[in-house]
Parts: structure tokens; C-alpha cells; sequence
């Protein structure tokens, strides 16, 4: 039950959609995935905007109005008990980064990513989702494209996780080669795109549902 969590995207083909408060509603039906924290965050206006705190859905975004249209939003809601509710936005201050609560993203190569998963190997000092997300930076800094970054990652990184990265131009799904946690994707019309770790956060008039591949 530790290794749960919940991850959530939305990716709007056509045209931006009001797909904030959707997001936050996907997550609280995935909420039985993780309780200790939640996050979403969408690209505006050449900067990231990100909302994240510890709690439950509920109470973490209950003051969160936000429902302008975007391209494209992910979130995360991250598996425990423990831990007190703090609402933050932009501009967060230090102790809640600290916390390394997802999503994470990096200004500079405009990129944001949601984990789900373990991995095997990894420097005691960080954890499963930010040795990841380091790896894809690093990356980035070397001039890779994400076609390679992404069929790297599948090749060595060895382990169970399921990730959402999130860019300007759209979402990259990827899913480990075993593929034991569940992750889908479908239209919810003929615009929006939704993806995640239970088709339950996707409601009842989403179509062409399909899993993600393993690998």
C-alpha cells in the first residue's frame, strides 16, 4: 500500500480547456491512493505554475479558485497518513520544497513530472521520484531530445513505476517493462485526453479507454 500513490494528467489537442478543477476532482477520486500530500501543475505565460501541500485533497485545495484554460495540467497524490495540510502556489517557500512533494519541474528546460512507483539501486539520499527527475534533467543539460531521454530511462533504470512528464508541447506517458501498477489513458471528448492510474478518476463518459504499453 506504501508504493500506491496516484498519478493524473490532462492534454487538450485542439484548443486549452478549463481542465484545472477537473484535475483536482480526478484526485480526490484517487485519493484512497495516497494521502499525504497532493500537487498539480500546468505551464502559463512561460512559467510553471504549481500548487502543493500536505493533506487531503479536500482540504488542500479547498481556497484553490483557479480554473483558467490550459494546455495541459498533471497531478499527484502521494501515499501515507502522516503530515499536517499546508496550501501553498507560486512562490512557495523553502520548507514545502524541502518536503519534495510532487510535482516536480524545472523552469529552465520547462519540464514538470509526476512518479508513481520503486526503483531499484538509488543513492540513499533521494528518493525514487527525484533521482528520476534528476536523471531526465541531467539529461536535458547534455542536449538529448526526450525521444532518448524517455527509451533510456526504460533501458536503466530497473524497476516498477509508472511517470507522467509534462512539457509545453504535450505529456509523455512512460511505463516500466513489467508493468504491474495500472495505467490508462482515453478521450474524455473529442478535445481532452486524460491519462492515469485508475480509469475511476477518468468518469463515466470517457472513451476509448486502452492501457499503456509495458516498456
Amino acid at each position: 500500500m506504501n508504493e500506491e500513490c496516484a498519478v493524473i494528467g490532462y492534454y487538450c489537442t485542439k484548443t486549452e480547456e478549463k481542465c484545472i478543477q477537473k484535475c483536482i476532482t480526478s484526485l480526490e477520486k484517487l485519493q484512497h491512493r495516497g494521502r499525504e500530500s497532493s500537487g498539480i501543475t500546468f505551464h502559463m505565460d512561460g512559467i510553471w505554475n504549481v500548487y502543493r501541500g500536505m493533506g487531503l485533497v479536500k482540504d488542500i485545495y479547498r481556497n484553490y479558485t483557479n480554473d483558467i484554460p490550459v494546455k495541459s495540467i498533471i497531478g499527484h497524490n502521494r501515499y501515507s497518513t502522516a503530515g499536517k495540510n499546508i496550501e501553498t502556489q507560486n512562490g512557495e517557500d523553502e520548507s514545502i520544497s524541502n518536503l519534495k512533494l510532487q510535482p516536480f519541474y524545472d523552469q529552465t528546460y520547462n519540464i514538470s513530472m509526476v512518479h508513481n512507483g520503486n526503483i531499484q539501486g538509488i543513492p540513499y539520499e533521494k528518493n525514487d521520484s527525484e533521482y528520476i527527475f534528476d536523471y531526465i534533467v541531467a539529461k536535458l543539460n547534455k542536449g538529448f531530445g526526450y525521444k532518448h531521454i524517455f527509451i533510456s530511462i526504460l533501458n536503466d533504470i530497473k524497476g516498477i513505476y509508472n511517470l507522467i512528464v509534462q512539457t509545453k508541447e504535450g505529456l509523455f506517458l512512460i511505463r516500466d517493462r513489467f508493468a504491474v501498477r495500472p495505467f490508462y489513458y482515453g478521450w474524455l471528448n473529442d478535445n481532452i485526453v486524460i491519462c492515469g492510474s485508475e480509469t475511476s478518476a477518468f468518469g463515466d463518459s470517457t472513451l476509448k479507454i486502452k492501457e499503456v504499453k509495458p516498456g
